[in-house]
């Protein structure tokens, strides 16, 4: 007699094979986002850092759900992508972190008051100083923590080593003149 796990599994892996993909989803976090959210929240020990990792584990179980081919189980599919989603979290915090230690500015977090508003001011700036495509390129490397090739295909639509390793002299070219804005900005705020 099977248990209720691999009926449970059937059911979801019956609706992918039906093309109902939506519902494949649906049925795969509701029955293991409760496992996810506890393996999530004991990795991270953080709940923000956790809600963000399981947002981002639904994001990619939506993506990725097409491309299952059923090798290992459904749950533990879903436990890879979880694990996966809260490396990344961590990986984008501590990038996050060094670049704000680059420009010689903590993070928001760590301030109150008027210094926060003295730095969110020097960000907003900094921001503004940017190109549409270094502002994408910071973005998908910061906040989105992207690999460089990844970040090559959605940047430049290729694939090929020297894309990668011009996206990569790109972005540190944009963080030594980034560094140096911040430190100009630091010192006109300063000044006033």
């Amino acid at each position: 007699m099977p248990d209720a796990t691999s009926e449970h599994e059937e059911t979801i892996l019956g609706a992918m094979r039906g093309g109902d993909l939506g519902r494949a989803a649906t049925l795969t976090i509701e029955a293991h986002g409760g496992d996810v959210r506890r393996m999530l929240g004991a990795l991270l020990r953080d709940d923000a850092a956790a809600r963000e990792a399981y947002a981002q584990f639904c994001e990619d179980l939506w993506r990725g759900l097409p491309g299952f081919r059923g090798a290992c189980s459904l749950r533990g599919w879903a436990m890879t992508l979880a694990r996966h989603a809260a490396l990344r979290v961590v990986r984008r915090e501590r990038v996050q972190w060094r670049i704000a230690r680059a420009f010689a500015l903590e993070p928001a977090r760590e301030a109150s008051g008027p210094e926060c508003a003295r730095r969110e001011a020097i960000l907003d700036a900094l921001r503004r100083r940017l190109t549409e495509e270094e502002q994408a390129l910071l973005s998908l490397r910061v906040d989105r923590a992207l690999a460089w090739r990844d970040i090559a295909l959605e940047l430049c639509g290729g694939s090929a080593a020297r894309d990668t390793a011009a996206v990569r002299k790109r972005f540190e070219r944009l963080k030594t003149r980034l560094s140096a804005l911040a430190r100009t900005l630091e010192g006109a705020h300063s000044s006033s």
